[in-house]
C-alpha cells in the first residue's frame, strides 16, 4: 500500500496548532497534535461568505455610493433631498461629517474613507458634471467631468487613477482621472442600459454589472476595451457591489423585492450568494476582495420606505478543514 510520504515525497508535519497562515500552505496536510486531528488547507468558494446586521446609518437614505470597507466606511448624498450630508464608519459605529460643497444626488464614489471622489450626479443642475474631493476632514471642488452624468454610472479606483463609466446622458461613456484631470477614454459600453449599474475593480481593469431597468448584462473593462461577459442572474438596477474582475461580489438593488439578494463572481461566471439580513433596494456599497479575509459592507436603500440598515459580509478565501483518516 503506498504510504503518503510516498507519494508526496514527504511526511505530514506534526504542529501544536495550525498555521498562522492558511493561504500560504494550501493543499497541504498536516497534524494537529493539541486537537489530535489531521488538517488540510483549503480553498472556499466566495459564496461560502456571509452577512449580517451591523450599526445602522444615521440618516435612512437611497440612490447613494459609498466607498471603503466594513472597518472604514463612508457614505454620501443620497435622496430624499440629493443632500450634501456624508457619514464615516469608524469600525464601531457612523459619525456625520462635513457636507460636500455641492448637492449630489447618486453620484459616483470611490477611494477610502479618508481619501475618496463623489463624481457627477443628479439635479438640481441636469446632467453633472461637478466633482469633489474628500480629504478625511475636508471636501474641495476638482476639475469637472468632460460628460455629465446624471444618476452616475460607478466610480472606480482611487483619488490619484479613477474610472468613471455610464451614467443617465452619458451614453456609455468611459472617463479616467489622475488625480488632477479627467479625460475621455473615448472606449463606449456595450450595454443600453447605462445607469443603475454596480461596478467594482481598479482603474483600467473593473467590471459593470446590472443596471435599469433589470438588466442582467455584465461587461469587463481592461483600459482598451469593454467586454460583455456571462450574464448575472437576477435582473436588477440601482445595486452596488465590491471585489475585483476575478472575486466580485454585487448586492441590492431594485424593483423590491430584490433588495436582499447577492451574486459572487469568480473571473468567468456568476453564482447565488447568500442574501444579505436586511433589505437594500437602491442602496450602496464598498469594500475590497482578495486573499484570506475579505469584507464589504451594504448600506440604506428602499425596503419598501427609506432605510438605514447596514449588512456586513465577510469571506475566509482559506480554511483549515478537519480531515478523516482510517
Amino acid at each position: 500500500m503506498a504510504t503518503y510520504k510516498g507519494i508526496q515525497g514527504r511526511s505530514v508535519q506534526k504542529l501544536s496548532s495550525d498555521p498562522g497562515t492558511i493561504e500560504n500552505v494550501t493543499g497541504q496536510l498536516w497534524y494537529n497534535s493539541t486537537t489530535g486531528t489531521f488538517k488540510l488547507s483549503t480553498e472556499q468558494a466566495l459564496a461560502t461568505g456571509s452577512w449580517s446586521s451591523a450599526p445602522a446609518l444615521n440618516s435612512a437614505r437611497y440612490y447613494f455610493n459609498g466607498a471603503g470597507d466594513p472597518t472604514a466606511g463612508l457614505v454620501v448624498s443620497g435622496t430624499p433631498s440629493f443632500g450634501q450630508a456624508a457619514e464615516q464608519y469608524d469600525g464601531s459605529s457612523w459619525t456625520e461629517i462635513a457636507n460636500m460643497t455641492i448637492v449630489h444626488g447618486m453620484c459616483g464614489v470611490n477611494g477610502t474613507s479618508t481619501a475618496a471622489l463623489a463624481v457627477g450626479g443628479n439635479p438640481p443642475v441636469p446632467a453633472y458634471v461637478l466633482c469633489e474631493d474628500w480629504n478625511g476632514t475636508s471636501w474641495a471642488a476638482i476639475n469637472s467631468l468632460n460628460t455629465g452624468r446624471a444618476n452616475s454610472g460607478p466610480s472606480i479606483g482611487s483619488v490619484t487613477a479613477a474610472t468613471i463609466m455610464g451614467g443617465a446622458s452619458a451614453s456609455g461613456a468611459t472617463e479616467n482621472y489622475d488625480g488632477t484631470c479627467w479625460t475621455e477614454t473615448g472606449h463606449t459600453m456595450n450595454s443600453p442600459a447605462v445607469q443603475g449599474k454596480a461596478g467594482f475593480g481598479i482603474q483600467n481593469s473593473c467590471m459593470s454589472v446590472a443596471g435599469e431597468p433589470s438588466a442582467t448584462v455584465s461587461e469587463t473593462y481592461n483600459g482598451t476595451t469593454w467586454t460583455e461577459g456571462n450574464d448575472v442572474n437576477t435582473g436588477r438596477g440601482n445595486t452596488a457591489g465590491s471585489g475585483t474582475v476575478t472575486a466580485g461580489i454585487f448586492m441590492g438593488g431594485s424593483p423590491y423585492p430584490v433588495g436582499n439578494y447577492s451574486e459572487t463572481y469568480d473571473g468567468t461566471c456568476w453564482s447565488a450568494g447568500p442574501t444579505t439580513s436586511q433589505s437594500h433596494g437602491s442602496g450602496c456599497a464598498g469594500g475590497s476582495i482578495g486573499s484570506g479575509q475579505a469584507a464589504a459592507f451594504c448600506a440604506g436603500g428602499y425596503a419598501p420606505g427609506l432605510v438605514a440598515n447596514v449588512d456586513f459580509w465577510t469571506y475566509d478565501q482559506y480554511v483549515a478543514k478537519t480531515v478523516t483518516v482510517s
